[in-house]
């Protein structure tokens, strides 16, 4: 019986991560971002390849700026509200500490993964419709290269989508955690967006291991090292973040 009632706040949830106006902006917002640089493109298809298309939102569109900020949009700020209304506290109250973190994280990270999938599924997809299936010198004599050549445009893309969506949970994991360090509505907001930019000087001997280029694959040469690199900065977030809710939680 109590499980069949935690599992049925976990459904309540995942509803209440993905059903909210923070969501359904996040992803019209760098949608629109992402797809405002290539879109003109639709009146002359077939011209440039497949995989610089792709490329041009990341470097024209302002997404390695305010990349960051649009995970946690969705559901970071959640527990704030909910401690602030003690309701936080009445499911701890129903479950246990380490049931209700593994929830959260899992209802966060589902958000966060959603915001940045979506809008790049979209601009990919977009990018495939109107792109010419040749491979072009952008990224000629690298790894990726042989890659996209041997596994096809559509594998590429979907690995490419899929990295996006891993850097949707790590900000949202920061997203999460900022809103545990500090009692304010607005940090899991302004605190991802700072440190986004204190990764510039942090990672400025190996540029490639900034999270914001992992996004992209290309940078590292290694879609499959880029991967794993945003799975340990996930990891990591979580990490931090179980600890310190287990600091708050229990004393």
């Amino acid at each position: 019986m109590q499980c069949k009632k935690n599992f049925s706040i976990f459904l309540e949830d995942l509803k209440r991560a993905i059903l909210n106006p923070g969501f359904v902006m996040g992803i019209l917002g760098l949608t629109i971002l992402l797809m405002r640089t290539i879109w003109h493109l639709r009146k002359t298809p077939g011209t440039i390849p497949i995989m610089e298309i792709c490329s041009l939102p990341m470097a024209l569109s302002g997404f390695t700026i305010f990349s960051a900020a649009f995970p946690a949009w969705a559901y970071a700020a959640q527990f704030y509200k909910e401690e602030k209304t003690q309701y936080s506290y009445f499911i701890l109250s129903r479950m246990s500490w380490k049931r209700y973190i593994s929830m959260r994280l899992f209802s966060v990270g589902l958000s966060g993964f959603l915001i940045m999938a979506v809008p790049l599924g979209i601009t990919f997809c977009f990018s495939y419709q109107i792109g010419t299936k040749e491979m072009g010198t952008l990224f000629q004599d690298s790894q990726v290269w042989d890659f996209i050549v041997k596994q096809g445009f559509i594998t590429v893309l979907c690995i490419k989508t899929c990295l996006g969506g891993l850097f949707g949970i790590f900000w949202a994991f920061v997203g999460f955690l900022s809103s545990l360090l500090v009692k304010n509505k607005y940090s899991p907001f302004l605190i991802p967006f700072i440190l986004n930019q204190f990764f510039w000087i942090l990672f400025l001997p190996y540029p490639t291991l900034n999270p914001v280029f992992l996004v992209r694959g290309e940078d590292l040469d290694s879609y499959g090292l880029s991967a794993l690199l945003l799975i340990l900065y996930c990891g990591i977030a979580a990490l931090i973040t179980i600890l310190l809710f287990r600091r708050k939680v229990i004393k």
